[in-house]
């Protein structure tokens, strides 16, 4: 039986957010209100057909504060005014869970009716597959030998701390 080394492939997570005209139903509108989308995506737009669910564990405030997406898009919307650290559970076929903490952010400065989207990238890497399982994993193409693994959290956690390195530098030009 074939054995491929290692497959890559890159993966995005993030949120997008758009600031509410007015408070949805049903929520104060002393508040200023955010209609935003976690995700968790393919960079390509191709299927992560080696995701079998993502969980997404929202602040304990919300109703049901924990979401199971069992297929693509991975992602939940919601409405809001606060930011908060969302736990991240991913579930991958036949191979166990890969866990991250992605933050909520909304922008610094708010225009009506304009998108705003924070993403982060980085790759995943599947090791010791056989052919059968590499098709499921990745694409040939995706095939690249003698990668050496890097643990995604350190990778979010300095992409992290960059992205609000940036954006504190930008507030004080804005």
């Amino acid at each position: 039986m074939q054995q491929i080394d290692v497959i890559q492939r890159t993966i995005e997570f993030g949120n997008r957010v758009e600031l509410c005209q007015q408070a949805p139903p049903g929520k104060d509108p002393a508040f200023t209100w955010y209609r935003w989308t976690i995700f968790f995506r393919a960079a390509d737009g191709k299927p992560l057909r080696f995701v079998e669910r993502v969980t997404f564990k929202l602040h304990e405030s919300m109703t049901n504060s924990r979401r199971t997406v069992s297929a693509e898009p991975f992602e939940v919307s919601e409405y809001g005014w606060g930011t908060f650290q969302i736990e991240v559970t991913v579930k991958i076929s036949s191979m166990g869970n890969l866990k991250f903490v992605l933050p909520l952010r909304f922008p610094h400065q708010t225009v009506p009716g304009k998108t705003f989207e924070y993403k982060t990238m980085d790759m995943v890497y599947f090791e010791g597959l056989t052919a059968s399982q590499a098709a499921l994993y990745g694409d040939a193409k995706d095939f690249k030998p003698e990668i050496p693994v890097q643990e995604l959290s350190d990778w979010t956690e300095r992409l992290n701390e960059i992205e609000n390195t940036l954006m504190d530098e930008l507030d004080i030009y804005g």
